[in-house]
């Protein structure tokens, strides 16, 4: 990551600038991540992507910015960031999602709704922040679905994985 001197610089600031505009996140990414989130580019969209990794990775700033990225590519349809419970919805991947948005232009920036666990972009993308603990996985029916992220421990049990 550049140094908070080198973030102040016009060119940086344009350049995040233009970078949020497209919908172009990587450059958050620590190198670890940037390998699989160039794995996961280039996987077929159709196909699911599994990724196991250790704690600390940063899978939720991960799925985070693949949920980001496509709110700022897309013109209509709801984005779904399903973590384990609501604690980790509002412990961590809130937190992670305010972090990637701290530079990103007024223009751009997503409203968040609190009662609804939404965040409402400028273009109608909305991303829903969902927990898939005590029922609540059947909230999400019937929402208009462009992508899917699973965000953190969700347990499942071995004998309905295929």
């Amino acid at each position: 990551m550049p140094t908070a001197l080198q973030q102040n610089q016009p060119e940086y600031k344009a350049a995040v600038h233009n970078l949020w505009e497209i919908g172009q996140l990587r450059f958050k990414l620590e190198p670890k991540q940037r390998e699989a989130y160039d794995q996961i580019k280039r996987s077929p969209a159709e196909e699911i992507f599994f990724l196991l990794c250790h704690r600390g990775f940063g899978k939720t700033f991960l799925g985070s910015i693949f949920g980001l990225e496509t709110a700022r590519r897309e013109v209509e349809g709801s984005i779904l960031i399903v973590s384990g419970t609501l604690k980790k919805l509002r412990t961590i991947v809130k937190p992670t999602f305010e972090q990637i948005l701290r530079d990103c232009p007024p223009e751009y920036r997503p409203t968040y709704f609190a009662q609804d666990s939404m965040y409402q972009f400028p273009n109608g993308i909305r991303v829903h922040l969902c927990a898939a603990e005590k029922g609540h996985i059947e909230d999400l029916r019937g929402i208009h679905k462009v992508i899917l992220v699973l965000i953190a421990s969700i347990p499942i049990p071995i004998t309905r994985c295929i």
